[in-house]
């Protein structure tokens, strides 16, 4: 899995490099030098959530949010990179070779609805 937070700070540090580097239009880098640095003090700060197997522990309602819900994790699309859903907790129990890993709701951030 990827450290988002290493990967981040060297996009940041590259278009600092080529802010100084393209002289042609400077406003196309340092916004986005701006908005990387943005990510990197708004998200940087966390540690990635580690996947349990659900071979290990199932999801309790300590887990779930409000509608018995979890991150469920699977590598039925690629092998060894987990593709996510947000699903019933009582499916991990169930589909136990689809839903290999699991995740607390609050975990991983859902995206808001854009009006």
């Amino acid at each position: 899995m990827t450290d988002l937070r290493d990967l981040i700070t060297e996009m940041a540090d590259e278009l600092d490099h080529n802010r100084q580097c393209l002289l042609d239009d400077r406003r196309v880098t340092h916004p986005l030098a701006d908005k990387a640095r943005a990510v990197l003090a708004r998200w940087g700060n966390h540690s990635a959530p580690q996947p349990i197997p659900v071979s290990e522990r199932l999801p309790g309602p300590e887990d779930c949010d409000a509608e018995g819900r979890c991150w469920l994790g699977g590598e039925q699309f690629a092998p060894g990179d987990p593709t996510w859903i947000l699903g019933f907790a009582v499916w991990a129990k169930r589909f136990p070779e689809i839903h290999r890993y699991w995740l607390p709701a609050h975990a991983l951030p859902v995206p808001e609805e854009v009006a």
